[in-house]
């Protein structure tokens, strides 16, 4: 249900919108939209909404992507636009979380909804996701191109700035969560969302991001003044970045682990960060991960990189397949929900209270974020044991009757992969729960569509 002031009182319209604005739909084909969505669409603002409703067609999702502009002075008076996911869920009683995500160099904010899908997860974990597009920059290593002005060099748009207008814009009409606001991206998305940790670190809670490192200006000039949760994933064979680094005329770009050294020691964490080997979960796609864990950092800050060994310039688990261009895409973790709950088990520390964990007498115990979820076939689920353990996990339907077991047994210290095939059983809403020695447990709610 969407509550009745969903949408904004013409205030102001935000921007001329017309049929040949709208982007493609929300779904797995990418084919545009229908002539009759798009006049029920056109209906719509004709009847005086400022906003453009476009619906999530894929995998039964119910929200809607609303397409939304502003005009902003730090782009020299620019029209400025992002489209916007709204879960079916939301209804302006309580405060959610808001995540940024911007796309890559000569993309669109559509391209980056489909490629991560994170609406798949952001129906069940209640948060709103903008897309902001970005304009017209000259990339120092491709030249002209649209994308986006992380350091102040590339253009005169003010990507920063207008990145807290658009928070300021969505929080006009949607009851945002001030300490949960977070920002994440792919490429040079990834390298904006560095540029808003340090330049909007009283308004961006925490940061991840996927095939974009920081530059050595950066690392010179940046310091978020407060402890800062940030996380990067990055390939070891991703063309475009090196695993030295790269330079490109004034230029000279981190590696990879570089640059997670630098949130580091912004963290004041120690300097060797503890590296665990993944479970390689599809052993059929050339690659595996190494997750880097760092260790005793500032309370209320975290930071982690996956190194993808032989992976891509790609976003694991991402709706692109590998390719001889961009590279391998790994499927052993979603990139998609490993950043989702990253960043909102880290809100802003100085607003925000951390997510609870389960925790066992040896350590933290918990399942992490089903994805997708809703889903329709089937779903995978992670967990993590600090200790080896008997485990058990069980999915009930809302009856309390066990319809699946996925885990009965010992298992070993670390991170784990499971999936949960639905495929016989009814829409609905089922709990998987996983319990261990000495009786805690850990839950969370499943939601199967067909």
């Amino acid at each position: 249900m969407y509550p009745k002031n969903l949408f904004p009182k013409n205030r102001r319209l935000h921007g001329h919108i017309s049929t040949g604005d709208l982007p493609f739909a929300f779904s797995a084909s990418h084919q545009p939209l229908t002539a009759l969505t798009a006049l029920a669409t056109a209906q719509r603002l004709v009847l005086g909404a400022a906003l453009l409703l476009l619906p999530a067609l894929a995998h039964g999702q119910d929200g809607v992507v609303l397409q939304r502009r502003l005009v902003h002075d730090g782009s020299g008076g620019s029209l400025r636009s992002y489209l916007l996911y709204v879960p079916a869920a939301y209804d302006g009683q309580e405060a959610w979380p808001l995540v940024i995500d911007y796309h890559p160099y000569t993309r669109t904010s559509a391209f980056q909804m489909n490629l991560d899908r994170m609406d798949l997860v952001a129906d069940t974990a209640h948060f709103l996701i903008a897309y902001p597009q970005g304009l017209r920059i000259d990339d120092p290593m491709d030249g002209l191109g649209i994308g986006w002005n992380f350091d102040g060099r590339v253009s005169s748009n003010d990507d920063v700035d207008f990145t807290s207008q658009l928070i300021d814009h969505v929080m006009e009409d949607f009851v945002i969560d001030p300490a949960r606001v977070h920002a994440t991206g792919m490429s040079s998305g990834s390298q904006m969302i560095w540029a808003v940790a340090c330049g909007l670190s009283d308004r961006i809670a925490s940061v991840a991001g996927v095939s974009g490192p920081i530059d050595e200006d950066f690392k010179a000039t940046c310091d978020a003044g407060r402890p800062y949760s940030a996380m990067l994933i990055f390939g070891t064979a991703d063309r475009f970045w090196p695993p030295d680094g790269a330079e490109a005329g004034p230029y000279v770009w981190a590696n990879p682990q570089e640059t997670t050294d630098f949130w580091g020691r912004q963290n004041n964490c120690s300097p060797e960060p503890r590296s665990e080997d993944l479970e390689d979960v599809d052993e059929q796609d050339g690659s595996s991960v190494t997750l880097l864990t760092y260790t005793a950092c500032d309370v209320d800050s975290e930071v982690l990189y996956f190194r993808v060994r032989n992976g891509g310039h790609a976003w694991p688990g991402g709706s692109r397949p590998s390719s001889t261009f961009f590279g391998i895409v790994n499927r052993d973790i979603s990139a998609t929900a490993e950043i989702v709950e990253f960043l909102l088990r880290n809100p802003h520390p100085m607003m925000g209270t951390p997510i609870e964990q389960e925790t066992t007498q040896g350590g933290m115990f918990r399942i992490g974020l089903a994805y997708p979820n809703p889903f329709g076939a089937a779903t995978t689920l992670r967990l993590e044991l600090a200790d080896d353990a008997h485990v058990r996990l069980v999915v009930y339907d809302v009856l309390g009757r066990d319809v699946a077991v996925l885990a009965d047994g010992p298992m070993k210290a670390g991170r784990h992969a499971v999936r949960f095939d639905a495929s016989g059983l009814p829409s609905g809403t089922y709990l998987v729960r996983l319990t261990a020695e000495g009786g805690l447990a850990a839950t969370q709610r499943l939601t199967v569509l067909r």
